[in-house]
């Protein structure tokens, strides 16, 4: 999560990382091929201070202004040997490759639509509760984790009606394969409750010196779920299954890095399936300053029904 660390007069202090991303979108959406929405924001004005000692004791802690949940992690974690890692408080369940991802490594501006929609199935992509983790013999590891679930309302044990579960292997330091669930309950109201369960299968490969990756993830949600969602009213935007393909090769000149991107994502809601095709370039100068240009393509029962160009910077600074 942090790649830098400090001292000053002999007292460690936390690592720093601050991660700045304005960005332009212009969308095109079917039928109205002739009108357009234009919109600039900034994804993320985040700031991270993280800390760990020889006593294998360490916290976490992130906050996003351009969010309206400004604060993201608060956690503190122990780490007593390398099987087992235990982190109490608020931070992301361990569940699905991309929605784990640190902002750098999002090769496209936007995360994957499975992960757009799982954050707004459940509503929040953080929740407060206790996980624990560590490193296993044959290069494996793994999560479990329990947490409270802002789903769970009027229940008498919500700090355990999510569950998250993660095990992976890793291996010649360029594979890794991961497979994870997630199971949550839903109660809206009191006569109303429903448990759901996830399931997210990723590959991942780094080949020619890391220089080429590439990603296949693969999800199973549950189609009965959208009735147990009261607000949720955009069903092209539900998700049951999803595969995803991105692949992406590394460039560098003259202190430069120049990466082509290239993703296809096909996922169904039950009923109709649709496809993102995405093609980008991403512009780096060392390890602070990215320009990125992505271009999608939307298409829903074999007929074009969006378009959207996006430009975005990213700025990160971290302290050493």
């Amino acid at each position: 999560m942090f790649l830098c660390s400090s001292s000053f007069s002999g007292v460690k202090l936390p690592e720093v990382k601050v991660v700045v991303q304005p960005r332009f979108d212009l969308s095109v959406r079917s039928p109205a091929l002739d009108s357009s929405v234009q919109e600039w924001s900034i994804r993320r004005a985040q700031v991270e201070l993280a800390y760990s000692d020889e006593s294998k004791l360490g916290f976490g802690v992130s906050a996003d202004v351009s969010k309206d949940k400004i604060l993201q992690n608060a956690f503190i974690r122990y780490k007593p040997f390398d099987f087992l890692s235990i982190r109490a408080g608020r931070a992301r369940p361990s569940f699905g490759y991309d929605m784990q991802k640190a902002p750098e490594k999002l090769w496209l501006v936007d995360n994957s639509r499975t992960s757009t929609f799982i954050k707004s199935a459940v509503g929040t992509d953080r929740n407060v509760g206790l996980e624990i983790s560590g490193s296993l013999p044959a290069k494996t590891f793994y999560k479990l984790g329990c947490y409270d679930s802002p789903n769970y309302k009027n229940g008498p044990f919500e700090f355990v009606e999510l569950f998250a579960a993660e095990a992976g292997w890793k291996q010649f330091d360029f594979f890794q394969l991961t497979a994870a669930f997630r199971t949550e309950s839903f109660r809206q109201h009191p006569l109303l409750q429903y448990r759901t369960s996830f399931f997210d299968v990723a590959l991942v490969s780094e080949l020619f010196q890391k220089r080429w990756y590439t990603e296949v993830e693969f999800f199973y949600g549950d189609a009965s779920l959208k009735d147990y969602l009261v607000d949720w009213d955009d069903e092209d935007e539900f998700v049951t299954a999803s595969l995803r393909v991105l692949s992406t090769y590394r460039f560098d000149f003259k202190g430069n890095a120049l990466w082509p991107v290239i993703a296809v994502e096909h996922f169904d809601n039950g009923f109709t399936g649709t496809q993102d095709y995405t093609g980008g370039i991403r512009w780096g100068r060392g390890e602070a300053f990215f320009i990125d240009l992505n271009g999608k393509f939307t298409v829903r029962e074999d007929s074009v029904s969006g378009r959207k160009i996006t430009v975005q910077g990213t700025y990160i600074f971290k302290r050493k």
